[in-house]
């Protein structure tokens, strides 16, 4: 039987996915300040990422193993204490002027990112066991709204009190958080499992589940982690549009996820899950195409509208159609999330010595189109209510 929770628990864990969303954003809204400030090449922007992939996968594959060993408040505790001290190390790093600091606080919040993912993505199963594709949308709502304000707040920090003051008040609340969580329960009840050992109990489907969010995050990190990069250098846009793209891309993508998460009750989530791609397929195809400052916004409202809902509903139908590893696939998705995140961000770099930024974001497609691929097999498979594409 699942424990009844309190409002109180149940919007802590929403306030932690949106601050989440505040702290990944910093480091590519800062892409600017580590340039400028900080000297950064693009590979030593790239690198950032490198230690944040090992990091993120690292730590979320450590809280797939421990999520049945220890408590899951404790698994969200670790997290929390993970961005709080990131951000800190953050702000330190800019009167210092420091390559190894900002490296250091990227590779904390690639650990607080796999814990804190972990957490956030199962407890809303718990929460609302009949609603959790909604529940797991909204969780991502919440770190997407953190997401679409972060870049404007940086920006008015920036021309106001500093640069350097707002990953500190972020690193503030994220320990406030960690410490109020210690006046809540947050109990969670993990499913039973008859097998020890990961590696043999987990389906082959489930992997594909995992293999689709790798090809998820390349799409949403080539778009976000290089928006403004892409909108400045190849585009030619001013520098606080192109920071203005990124906020669209994510306002898009969280007004995406409201929208999906109300849609999926009517019209089903696999629906909504194999019609997203097409729309990413679009957005990359159109970005090398048009010119000028409203037709590439559109376009990265329009990637975010594809990005939306997608991964949510990843990881909401692997938990759906296999509910014995449901406490693990948080971890699993974290994981391979920012194996694709990675790669994009790190891997574009040295691509740009070799083609222009437009026809890496053109073969891009390519990302979502398989992923599309794999989806439509999956739910084929697994599940009833579409079957009919089978005939």
């Amino acid at each position: 039987m699942l424990p009844t929770y309190r409002p109180t628990e149940i919007a802590f864990v929403y306030a932690v996915a949106f601050f989440q969303g505040i702290g990944n954003i910093v480091f590519p809204a800062s892409a600017a300040v580590f340039k400028s400030h900080h000297r950064f090449s693009d590979s030593d922007y790239g690198l950032l990422y490198l230690a944040l992939i090992f990091f993120a996968i690292l730590s979320s594959l450590a809280a797939a193993f421990l999520v049945r060993r220890i408590p899951l408040k404790l698994i969200l505790l670790v997290g929390i204490f993970g961005y709080a001290l990131s951000q800190a190390i953050l702000a330190l790093s800019y009167p210092m002027h420091s390559h190894a600091l900002v490296l250091i606080s990227i590779s904390v919040l690639g650990i607080g990112f796999g814990f804190t993912g972990t957490a956030v993505n199962f407890y809303p199963t718990q929460f609302f066991p009949l609603h959790h594709d909604a529940a797991i949308i909204f969780v991502h709502v919440a770190f997407g709204i953190g997401a679409t304000i972060s870049p404007a707040l940086l920006a008015l920090a920036e021309h106001t009190i500093g640069w350097v003051a707002y990953p500190l008040l972020t690193a503030l609340i994220m320990f406030s958080l960690a410490t109020f969580s210690f006046t809540l329960p947050l109990r969670a009840t993990m499913p039973k499992s008859s097998h020890e050992h990961m590696s043999s109990s987990i389906p082959f489907e489930l992997w594909l589940f995992c293999v689709i969010a790798v090809l998820y995050a390349l799409c949403e990190a080539t778009f976000s982690n290089w928006a403004v990069i892409f909108l400045r250098e190849a585009k030619g846009l001013p520098e606080p549009t192109a920071g203005f793209g990124l906020s669209v891309f994510w306002f898009a993508l969280t007004v995406g996820r409201f929208a999906a998460s109300v849609l999926a009750r009517r019209i089903g989530a696999e629906k909504i899950y194999l019609a997203l791609p097409l729309l990413m397929i679009l957005a990359f195809l159109l970005l090398p195409m048009v010119s000028g400052a409203l037709p590439l916004l559109l376009c990265f409202s329009l990637a975010g509208l594809g990005c939306s809902a997608f991964f949510p509903l990843n990881v909401s139908l692997a938990m759906r159609y296999f509910p014995q590893h449901a406490a693990t696939t948080g971890g699993l998705m974290s994981a391979f999330v920012m194996l694709g995140i990675g790669f994009a961000s790190y891997g574009i770099a040295p691509l740009r010595a070799y083609f222009p930024l437009e026809q890496i974001y053109a073969f891009s497609a390519l990302y979502p189109l398989s992923a599309l691929l794999i989806a439509i097999r999956l739910v084929r498979k697994l599940s009833p209510s579409m079957a009919f594409y089978s005939s």
